[in-house]
């Protein structure tokens, strides 16, 4: 009697058994794999997000310049050029040297600042059916040049990881600039509002309308 008590205790003092260690160490296997999956998506997003809000601040840098120096001179317009998927170039009086006295307030060749980001898994593309490259300037009014050529319509660049084929709010980032100058962040899969013009009524210059009256100012 005691032999077979003292056999089940050695049994149960003699650890974990085959099967079960393969089963701890699978278990440790998934848990790691989630782990580096979730760091490396955050890492991803936190890469996309700085990017996106880099050259949201490029744009609107660049327009705030332009207005300032009231450049109307292509040459001295403050602007972006975005190069590649991976890379920009932004050139605005960094240096100071412009001023709002004299229009223009040249723009020399050293303030010409380049981004790349191509270590990243994140890349920049471009809508309305518009291709790279492409630059972004600002006249002294703050309305948007394509190439060079005034605007009309809202262009929108999409920052995205590893590619834009299945665009949605955890992949992508969008960045909208209006014909004005004005800049507007969202993330993938969301449509911005169309601007629709306002309905004008035309008046018969018969039509009996009450004068406002007669305003005299002595000054």
């Amino acid at each position: 009697m005691c032999t077979q008590e003292n056999n089940r205790v050695k049994k149960s003092e003699s650890g974990f058994s085959l099967v079960e260690l393969l089963m701890v160490i699978t278990i440790l296997a998934v848990v790691t794999t989630f782990a580096v999956l979730q760091t490396r998506r955050s890492k991803t997003r936190f890469q996309r997000e700085k990017i996106g809000a880099e050259l949201r601040s490029s744009l609107e840098r660049a327009r705030f310049d332009s207005v300032k120096r009231r450049a109307t001179n292509s040459d001295d317009m403050s602007r972006v050029e975005i190069t590649s998927t991976t890379s920009y170039t932004v050139r605005t009086d960094s240096n100071g040297n412009g001023t709002i006295l004299l229009p223009n307030g040249t723009l020399d060749s050293s303030e010409l600042r380049s981004i790349n980001f191509a270590d990243s898994n994140s890349g920049v593309f471009v809508g309305n059916n518009l291709s790279l490259p492409i630059t972004v300037s600002f006249d002294h009014l703050g309305h948007v040049r394509l190439n060079g050529v005034r605007t009309s319509t809202s262009v929108t660049f999409k920052v995205c990881d590893e590619g834009c084929a299945n665009e949605n709010a955890g992949n992508t980032t969008i960045i909208s600039l209006s014909p004005s100058g004005t800049v507007a962040v969202s993330g993938g899969g969301t449509s911005f509002a169309t601007p629709v013009n306002p309905t004008v009524t035309n008046i018969s210059a018969n039509t009996n309308i009450r004068g406002l009256g007669t305003v005299n100012a002595n000054y």
